[in-house]
């Protein structure tokens, strides 16, 4: 089953005009899917095996009465066990300038590890060596035109996740307050499906 675990916790400290929050969070994911695309396959006829030539022109429904097809192919199964974790800080200071202007000053730190599958089934297309990137194990064994993977996973993430958050909050009349904020936010791989990752 697909599942998402969090740890979170948060301190609150009031010092004067700071209003101080720091705190941290743990989030694990872990992302099954069992999809089965086309297992039945298919079955091509194009009329090769009926024209005079032998090469076009005949009659596809011809072929198809013979039973003989110009291609075939049948999917298999993909099953997708897909790890990863995020842990993050934050610490952020709510500093009461004045009493109708606030500030709000504070950073985050992210990580995203690289997306792993448990089996060891990704791979990757090199397209400046034209060969498959196999991940993890020894999933490149006996493939002519697959190199392994020295990691188990098939990117690095950075791990420069510092996000800055600046805020404002005004209020120049008792029924009015402006606001403004500014921050640098940072997402991990959201890409969850089984085609072609």
């Amino acid at each position: 089953s697909t599942s998402e675990r969090e740890f979170r916790d948060t301190l609150n400290l009031v010092r004067g005009r700071h209003t101080i929050r720091l705190g941290g969070e743990m989030r694990w994911s872990q992302f099954n899917l069992f999809q089965l695309n086309d297992l039945r396959g298919g079955f091509g006829f194009n009329g090769q095996y009926t024209s005079v030539s032998g090469a076009s022109g005949g009659n596809a429904l011809a072929d198809l009465l013979l039973g003989i097809p110009q291609s075939g192919y049948i999917d298999t199964p993909v099953y997708l066990a897909d790890r990863q974790h995020v842990p993050s800080l934050f610490i952020q200071d709510d500093i009461k300038v004045s009493h109708n202007l606030t500030l709000n000053l504070g950073l985050r730190y992210e990580y995203y590890s690289p997306v792993l599958d448990v089996h060891n089934q990704q791979s990757n297309f090199d397209y400046a060596t034209g060969m498959l990137v196999v991940a993890g194990g020894k999933g490149a064994a006996g493939c002519a035109f697959c190199v392994q993977s020295p990691a188990d996973a098939l990117n690095t993430n950075s791990k420069k996740g510092f996000g800055p958050r600046v805020g404002l909050a005004y209020t120049p009349f008792n029924d009015t307050v402006i606001r403004v904020a500014y921050g640098i936010f940072y997402t991990g791989q959201e890409d969850r499906e089984g085609s072609n990752q």
